[in-house]
């Protein structure tokens, strides 16, 4: 775990407990990771959710004349880019010479800002303070099971990614044992960030929407597309998705 991650709950404690054997909702780690936990392949549940999500691009206004389109839908849309961008991260990490110099650092100072400004502050924002709102008014409690689950883990890619920060930051060329915590920080969020979007994907995503009413998952919708408004007025939105599409292009062949 990275330096500083923080310990709002113990894994083997109370939410172990209060998870089914077996729950999609376990956390995995790195060593024995099964991204196919629920026996579907991630890659065609993938392609299914896109045959029917505007691309991220659309408007949001277009989006809703789609009448099967959901507010989760969005959710999943921003998943596709986040696991390219992780794509992107790992690829670059493969790339890295004997010795860290201050290019390096520039670009992991990059990811670190697409990751803190589009699948934190701006995805993240939409889940923790929309989504799980909007699910904990209708029986889901944010203390236990899946909610609470997603949040611990939100908190724990924030340690990892704070740990990268610190790197990126660090004046001092990077030492072997450097070179070590990055990649271990790089790998791990990758695979924690890959299971909690699929956890999202297959489970908590479609339980939201059997169990929220029609009125609440449009009110939902609305957020979130008020969100999105006051970040493309801003042009905070639109910097995000270059940046993206920018570290994708440069380290995906």
């Amino acid at each position: 775990m990275a330096p500083g991650a923080p310990q709002r709950q113990s894994w083997g404690g109370e939410l172990r407990r209060k998870t089914p054997r077996g729950s999609a909702f376990r956390h995995q780690p790195q060593a024995t990771a099964n991204h196919n936990f629920t026996g579907n392949s991630a890659q065609g549940r993938r392609d299914a959710d896109l045959d029917v999500v505007v691309p991220v691009r659309s408007s949001v206004t277009s989006q809703r004349k789609e009448k099967d389109v959901k507010a989760t839908d969005m959710l999943m849309t921003e998943h596709r880019l986040i696991e390219r961008a992780l794509d992107a991260m790992e690829g670059w990490l493969a790339t890295l010479g004997p010795e860290g110099d201050s290019d390096d650092k520039a670009e992991l100072a990059r990811f670190v800002s697409f990751i803190r400004g589009f699948a934190d502050a701006y995805h993240h924002s939409k889940e923790e303070d929309i989504l799980f709102v909007a699910m904990g008014e209708h029986g889901f409690p944010r203390e236990a099971g899946p909610i609470s689950v997603m949040l611990h883990e939100h908190d724990l890619g924030r340690s990892f990614v704070s740990a990268l920060n610190g790197l990126a930051q660090q004046p001092a060329s990077w030492s072997d044992e450097d070179r070590g915590m990055l990649a271990h920080a790089v790998r791990e969020l990758s695979t924690l960030l890959r299971q909690h979007i699929q956890k999202e994907d297959l489970v908590l995503y479609p339980m939201a929407d059997a169990r929220l009413p029609q009125s609440a998952q449009e009110e939902m919708f609305r957020r979130f597309q008020a969100l999105e408004e006051q970040h493309t007025a801003s042009g905070e939105r639109q910097r995000l998705l270059a940046l993206g599409d920018a570290l994708i292009a440069a380290h995906i062949r």
